[in-house]
C-alpha cells in the first residue's frame, strides 16, 4: 500500500510539473467523470444528461484560463524529496576548484538553451496547427448558413404556426421561419434572431407533422441549445487531441436532439414523430456539411426512436434551479482543478522543527578583490568555508531550496568570505541547522518556504542505452557508513577511482566526474551551469560512475573547444535537458540586511 501510494504521489508530481500536461489530465478527469454520470442517469431525463454535457464543456473552457491566471492551491505529497541534499554531505572531494566559479551563484550569468526548436515548441506549434484546422470546418459552416439564409424566402403560413407555438410557450424571442430548396430537413441557427429553416416542400406536409417538426425546432430555441453548441464545438477545437472530447460533444449533440423529442412527444404521438424523424433523415445525403442543429441525422437516428418508442424513459425539461446548480457547480469545480497543485512537502516544517544548532566560531568578512574566482570545501577543522560568493548560495545552502525571492540585489551581487567551525565533524543537516541560526544572527534574516511553479529543466533520457554511465555496484549507505567511521576514527579513506573521484562520491574542477552519485544528485549539481533549476525525470534509480566534460559558460572564462552543458549531455551521458514548468520550493525573503562583519 505504502508503494502504492509512493507511485501514486510520484506520478502526480510528475504531471504537476508540466502546466500542459497537468491541463490534459485535469480535463481528462472532467470528461470521464460526466461520461460515468451520464451513464448512471441513463433513465433520468435527456435534458439533465445534456445539462450534465454543457457544463463540462464550460469547465473545460475555463480550465486553461483559471490554471493561467488563478492562484495555485498547493498539495504536498508525501515523495521523497528530488532536491535532497547529497548523501554524501560536504567532504573534501566534494571541494570546488577555482576553474569551474560556474557552479555557484553569483558567478553564473545563466546558460541559454540551444537554439534548435525544442520539442515544447514543436508540440505547441501542433496543437496551433489543430485548433487551425479543427475550427475551419465549424466557420465554414456558419459562414454557409449565413449565405443560405441571406437566399432563403419566409413563409407566411409556416410563420403563423411557428408564432402559435411559441405563444403556447411562453418564449418572447422572436423566431423567424425561411424556406430553402438546398435544406434536407428542419434546422435552427442564430442567436439574436433565431432562425429555423425548412425544405421548400415543407408546404406540402401534413399539418401533424409540420407541427411536430416546428416543435422540435423552438425547443431548440427555448433551450438556446445553438450558443451552448457553438461553444462546445469551439473547446472542441481547443482539445481536437483529445478523443473524450469528440465523444462528449457527441453525446452532447444526442442529448439536445432527444431533450427536442421528449418537448414533442409531451403534445404528439411517439410513432407517429419517429415516423417523422426517419424520414427526414433518409433525405440526408452526407452527414459531414450538415449545420450544428438538425433536425434528424442518420448517426444518431436509432438511439433517439429507441427512445420515442420507450414508455419507461422519464422525459420533460429541466428548471431554472436546475441550470443555476449546474453553472455554480461547473465553476467551483474548474475553480478547484484549475489551481490545484501537486508539491512536494516544503521544507518549512522541518526548519520550525529542527533544533538551534550553532558554530563555534563564525567569521564573515565582504571581499572586494573583483576576482571572479571562487572556493566552497570544508577543509579539516572547518565545517563551512566559502570564498568570494555571493550569500544567495549560503541562503540556498541553509534552507536546501533551488531558488530566492524578495532579496535585495546586493545578496546577489557582493560577495563574502564566510569561515565557520565547530566541535567534533558536524553531520551535513548539522551544518544546515548552523547556516539558519548563523544567518538569523547576523543578517537579521526572516524568510518562509513557498512552492512557486516556475521554468525548470527536466533531466530526461535521450538515448536508451545510456552511453557513459556505469551502474555502481556498490550499497552507498554501506560505503558511507564506512567512510563517516574511519574519518571519525582518523583512518586513510578509501583510494579515489579512476577518475579521481571516491566512491559514492564526486569531484569537479574541468569536468564532473562521478564516483557513483544518483542522477537527482546530478540533477542538483546542473543547476547553475544551465541556468535554472533541473529536475530528475530519467526514471534511472542507484548511483552511477560516470564523467561529464563540457566548455565553461561564464562569461570571460578561457577559449574551450569542449561542447557546451547541452550538447555534452546526449553526446556522453546519453541524457537531455528540456525545458518545462513546475512548483519550486522558494525561499521568500522577508527582511534582511548584510551580515555584520568580523
Amino acid at each position: 500500500m505504502t508503494e502504492l501510494i509512493r507511485l501514486v504521489s510520484t506520478a502526480a508530481l510528475v504531471i504537476s510539473s508540466s502546466w500542459a500536461l497537468a491541463l490534459i489530465v485535469k480535463a481528462s478527469l472532467a470528461l470521464v467523470a460526466a461520461l460515468i454520470v451520464a451513464r448512471l442517469c441513463v433513465r433520468q431525463r435527456a435534458a439533465l444528461r445534456h445539462l450534465l454535457f454543457a457544463a463540462t464543456f464550460g469547465a473545460l473552457l475555463a480550465l486553461p484560463l483559471v490554471a493561467a491566471v488563478g492562484p495555485a492551491t498547493i498539495v504536498e505529497l508525501p515523495v521523497a524529496r528530488s532536491a535532497a541534499p547529497s548523501i554524501a554531505g560536504p567532504t573534501e572531494a566534494d571541494s570546488i576548484s577555482d576553474d569551474h566559479a560556474l557552479a555557484m551563484p553569483g558567478s553564473l550569468p545563466g546558460a541559454d538553451a540551444p537554439s534548435a526548436l525544442s520539442m515544447r515548441q514543436l508540440l505547441v506549434s501542433a496543437w496551433l496547427l489543430g485548433v487551425v484546422l479543427f475550427s475551419a470546418p465549424m466557420a465554414l459552416g456558419l459562414f454557409q448558413l449565413r449565405r443560405l439564409c441571406r437566399r432563403s424566402r419566409t413563409w407566411l403560413d409556416g410563420q403563423s404556426v411557428v408564432d402559435t407555438i411559441i405563444a403556447k410557450t411562453g418564449l418572447r424571442t422572436r423566431v423567424v421561419l425561411l424556406q430553402h430548396e438546398a435544406v434536407p430537413g428542419p434546422l435552427t441557427c442564430g442567436l439574436l434572431t433565431p432562425t429555423i429553416l425548412v425544405p421548400s416542400d415543407a408546404a406540402n406536409w401534413n399539418e401533424h407533422a409540420l407541427q411536430r417538426a416546428l416543435v422540435h425546432e423552438v425547443e431548440h430555441v427555448r433551450r438556446k441549445d445553438w450558443m451552448t453548441h457553438c461553444v462546445a464545438r469551439a473547446v472542441c477545437a481547443l482539445y481536437w487531441f483529445h478523443p473524450l472530447v469528440w465523444v462528449a460533444w457527441r453525446q452532447l449533440r444526442l442529448e439536445a436532439e432527444r431533450s427536442c423529442d421528449d418537448a414533442v412527444v409531451g403534445q404528439e404521438d411517439a410513432r407517429e414523430y419517429a415516423s417523422l424523424l426517419i424520414t427526414c433523415a433518409q433525405r440526408q445525403v452526407s452527414e459531414a456539411g450538415l449545420p450544428i442543429l438538425a433536425m434528424a441525422t442518420r448517426g444518431d437516428l436509432s438511439v433517439r426512436v429507441a427512445a420515442l418508442l420507450n414508455r419507461r424513459q422519464r422525459r420533460g425539461g429541466v428548471t431554472g434551479s436546475c441550470v443555476a446548480v449546474a453553472v455554480v457547480v461547473a465553476m467551483i469545480a474548474s475553480w478547484a482543478m484549475g489551481t490545484v497543485m501537486f508539491a512536494q512537502p516544503t521544507a518549512g516544517a522541518a526548519i520550525a522543527q529542527s533544533p538551534k544548532l550553532s558554530f563555534e566560531v563564525v567569521s564573515i568578512k565582504r571581499n572586494i578583490s573583483g576576482e571572479q574566482d571562487i572556493v566552497v570545501n570544508a577543509p579539516n577543522g572547518t565545517a563551512y568555508n566559502t570564498m568570494n560568493v555571493a550569500l544567495l548560495g549560503t541562503l540556498m545552502r541553509a534552507y536546501q531550496v533551488k531558488n530566492v525571492a524578495g532579496a535585495p540585489d546586493w545578496v546577489e551581487s557582493e560577495r563574502y568570505d564566510i569561515t565557520a567551525k565547530a566541535a567534533g565533524k558536524p553531520t551535513f543537516d548539522e551544518v544546515t541547522g548552523m547556516l539558519r541560526t548563523m544567518l538569523t544572527e547576523r543578517t537579521k534574516l526572516k524568510a518562509h518556504i513557498e512552492p512557486r511553479e516556475m521554468p525548470v529543466y527536466a533531466l530526461v533520457v535521450a538515448t536508451p542505452n545510456h552511453p557513459g554511465l556505469r551502474r555502481f555496484a556498490q550499497d552507498c549507505s554501506a560505503v558511507l557508513a564506512g567512510r563517516d567511521a574511519a574519518m571519525k576514527a582518523g583512518q586513510p579513506l578509501p583510494p579515489p577511482g579512476a577518475n579521481g573521484a571516491l566512491p559514492c562520491a564526486f569531484t569537479w574542477a574541468a569536468a564532473i566526474n562521478s564516483g557513483g552519485i544518483t542522477m537527482a544528485r546530478l540533477a542538483g549539481l546542473l543547476d547553475w551551469v544551465a541556468g535554472r533549476v533541473v529536475l530528475d525525470r530519467t526514471g534511472l534509480s542507484g548511483p552511477y560512475e560516470f564523467t561529464l566534460s563540457f566548455a565553461s559558460p561564464y562569461v570571460g572564462a578561457a577559449p574551450d573547444d569542449r561542447p557546451n552543458l547541452f550538447t555534452a549531455l546526449p553526446e556522453q551521458l546519453g541524457l537531455k535537458l528540456e525545458p518545462t514548468r513546475a512548483p519550486i520550493d522558494t525561499l521568500v525573503i522577508d527582511y534582511i540586511e548584510r551580515p555584520s562583519e568580523n
